[in-house]
Order: C-alpha cells, then structure tokens, then sequence
C-alpha cells in the first residue's frame, strides 16, 4: 500500500509541476501580446498623427 501511495505523491507532483510550466508559458505569452498591443497603440497614434499633418498640407496645397 505504501508504494502505491508513493507512487500516486511522484504523480501528483509531476502533474503540478506540468500545471505549473504551463501557467507560465501562459504568463509569457500574455507579457508578449501586451507588448505588442502596446506597440500597436503607439504606431496607430503615430500613424493618425502623420495622417492628421498630411491632410493638413493638402489644405494649403
């Protein structure tokens, strides 16, 4: 019986360790798409910016 029961603690503990290793792969990936969200953020108001400058030229053009 003991061995049984040892055998189902390595399990368990395997089975943490892979929950574990997911939810940071998980972390990670959040962390990366927050980045790229904010680069996105920051080349679309950079973008409508130029946008903005650009049809004002055209006015005085």
């Amino acid at each position: 019986m003991r061995k049984k029961e040892k055998e189902f603690e390595v399990s368990l503990l395997q089975l943490k360790e892979q929950q574990a290793s997911g939810q940071r792969l998980n972390i990670q990936d959040n962390v990366e798409m927050i980045k790229l969200h904010k680069l996105l953020v920051e080349k679309s108001n950079a973008f409508a910016a130029m946008e903005g400058k650009f049809l004002q030229l055209q006015e005085v053009w």
